[in-house]
């Protein structure tokens, strides 16, 4: 059996987020295809002080339903989702997390495992 590496970029966004003292951040973030059907989420950090964690959140149906798949300590940028299936699509949203509460979610990234 061959192996092969894809690597596709899939989709990046910018998109905003509040936290609950009002303080606006804009999180920018991509998908990309990595080797061993793993779904790999980035980001830039987020400009606002005193961001603790990020938390990455999935779904199978766009716009709705999404589950925090994991929370990160930041200044973690990235996460491998290796808990994916072979043809389905996933929807991706990020939250910064800061003792002031978390932010919205960021805007939604598709992934489609090959």
């Amino acid at each position: 059996m061959k192996r092969f590496r894809l690597l596709l970029v899939l989709f990046f966004c910018l998109c905003s987020a509040t936290f609950a003292q009002s303080q606006s951040t804009t999180v920018t973030f991509g998908i990309q295809i990595g080797p061993g059907h793993a779904a790999v989420v980035s980001w830039k950090p987020s400009p606002t002080v005193g961001v603790t964690s990020y938390s990455v959140y999935r779904t199978t149906t766009s716009g709705t339903g999404y589950v925090k798949i994991v929370s990160l300590t930041a200044p973690t940028l990235n996460y491998a989702d290796t808990a994916v299936v072979s043809g389905t699509t996933y929807y991706y949203v990020v939250t910064a997390v800061s003792p002031s509460g978390e932010s919205a979610f960021s805007n939604q990234v598709t992934g489609v495992i090959p």
